[in-house]
């Protein structure tokens, strides 16, 4: 994301430059209540009424906790890694841990517990209750 240089007008009628960071959405008045709302759902169950079996603050895999980007000045989310889908199980991994878990030469099947077309059959279902606003995933 690259910064955007503009010209403004202070109070006192001189202009300035201001640096603006395009990476920052500003969200005000009831947009932002309603992304704060989605924001604490989300905290509990991201994919639905799930069982997570570990904090989305540290990995189960490696054990450290949510890395900092250098370059884009923010804190990378660990992913959701489905051990089941039916009930749903949820591990909070890194990214490079995900794509360990699922290694060709080397996955770690503690935490591959379903059948291959599990992951369609649970995302089919949820597409179709998220079409008739059943907003309570499983």
């Amino acid at each position: 994301m690259g910064h955007d240089r503009r010209m403004a007008k202070k109070e006192d009628g001189w202009s300035r430059k201001v640096e603006v960071d395009m990476s920052t959405i500003m969200v005000k008045g009831k947009m932002a209540e309603r992304v704060q709302k989605l924001q604490l759902e989300d905290e509990g169950r991201p994919l639905g009424a799930a069982r997570f079996l570990n904090s989305r603050n540290r990995c189960i895999i490696c054990g450290f906790g949510r890395a900092f980007d250098i370059q884009t000045r923010m804190i990378e989310p660990l992913v959701g890694h489905h051990v089941k889908y039916f009930p749903a199980v949820v591990a909070w991994v890194h990214y490079h841990c995900h794509r360990k878990i699922h290694d060709t030469d080397n996955p770690i099947t503690v935490f591959i517990q379903y059948e291959e077309n599990d992951a369609r059959k649970y995302y089919e279902k949820k597409a179709v209750r998220h079409t008739y606003g059943d907003m309570h995933w499983q």
